[in-house]
């Protein structure tokens, strides 16, 4: 399902790029930045909390999540390239970074160690 929206936001950001230089398009645009925003938010928080309950889960869980953190990693960097690319001009470039480079960052720990729990969940089942 994630790798569908990858696929949306993808096209969905080249169609609006293609057609940004109509004036009707620009407030189009601002509502595509705003929501594309909120997604950054979000996609951070849901994985920290996917993770965390996978901490006491059993090995299934934790094998099972793996593609959807790694889906949504690949979602956010592709929604901020959205962004980017969509960016008003009367927004202050700084508060966009200092915004999302710390959700990049919380997205790619949270794999991270969803990652090396599974590794060590797996050592420690080969182990037993």
């Amino acid at each position: 399902m994630l790798r569908r929206a990858i696929i949306l936001a993808i096209f969905g950001g080249l169609f609006v790029y293609s057609l940004r230089h109509s004036s009707h398009i620009e407030s189009i645009s601002d509502h595509i930045f705003l929501v594309n925003f909120l997604y950054t938010a979000l996609i951070p928080f849901i994985s920290t909390w996917f993770v965390l309950k996978s901490v006491k889960s059993d090995m299934s869980y934790k094998v099972k999540i793996q593609p959807y953190l790694h889906d949504s990693l690949l979602l956010l960097i592709c929604v901020n390239g959205l962004n980017e690319i969509l960016i008003p001009v009367q927004v202050n470039i700084r508060i966009d970074l200092f915004f999302i480079i710390p959700c990049i960052l919380v997205q790619v720990f949270a794999v991270m160690v969803a990652q090396f729990d599974l590794i060590t969940k797996h050592r420690n089942q080969n182990d037993a």
